[in-house]
């Protein structure tokens, strides 16, 4: 189903007119070509000094809040790209902020922070599967489920103070029985939409587990703020 979002992009415009940090506003993907289907996401890349980018940049999250009510929102790992899911149709807006003149910025991340939106991004990955699944891109949603395992099993590495490597070579002696039966949980065997429904809930139970090691080894909670039971929800009726 085709749908048009060039009237509140209008609106939004006129809202991101208030911030004088603001050089220029520029849309990409299908926001840009106005090729909207309900499962689009509006991608749009903000421009700004330099000087300004550490403070404009705190900024986006309550800048996204203006499309709606918040299910999740988070900054994706690499780059500048803050995203987030809001209203009853999850619509997902990602704000990507740009300094002008240069190709790319990146601040420090304080380590509990990366982490959430570590978490946040691969429960995201899941949200992705699901649409193009549902577009009928059935190819591409179970590809994805083999990239998602692996960034999963290397979030477990990093939650358990290991690198990648070490932590793979050595996995007969670091997974547990438990550990063993979540991953063969996340491992797709057959491509139908039965199995697909059921390795997203294994992935979130999975992640649940892992966020729980970070916490205990780090000794700090995690603050996801992510309305979790309405995502799952919404993920699974995508899948209908």
């Amino acid at each position: 189903m085709k749908i048009n979002y060039s009237k509140r992009l209008k609106k939004f415009e006129r809202y991101l007119s208030q911030f004088s940090e603001i050089k220029k506003i520029k849309y990409t993907g299908s926001t840009k070509t106005k090729s909207w289907d309900k499962y689009s996401d509006l991608d749009i890349d903000i421009y700004v000094n330099k000087k300004d980018f550490p403070k404009f940049i705190k900024k986006v999250p309550k800048i996204l809040s203006w499309w709606g009510e918040i299910n999740l929102i988070g900054k994706y790992p690499e780059g500048n790209e803050i995203y987030g899911y809001f209203g009853k149709d999850y619509l997902k807006v990602e704000i990507e902020t740009i300094i002008l003149g240069e190709n790319s910025f990146s601040p420090k991340k304080k380590k509990k922070k990366k982490i959430e939106n570590l978490s946040l991004f691969l429960r995201d990955w899941t949200i992705y599967i699901s649409r193009h699944y549902a577009r009928g891109q059935k190819f591409s949603a179970f590809y994805e489920t083999f990239d998602l395992r692996k960034q999963i099993i290397d979030y477990l590495a990093e939650a358990r103070k290991s690198t990648r490597w070490d932590f793979i070579r050595n996995a007969e002696k670091n997974l547990s029985n438990k550990e063993k039966k979540l991953i063969e949980g996340i491992t797709i065997k057959n491509k139908n939409l039965s199995e697909l429904k059921t390795f997203i809930l294994n992935v979130w139970k999975f992640l649940d587990y892992i966020d729980k090691i970070w916490e205990k080894e780090n000794q700090k909670k995690l603050n996801l703020k992510i309305n979790k039971k309405g995502i799952l929800k919404m993920i699974l009726e995508t899948l209908k």
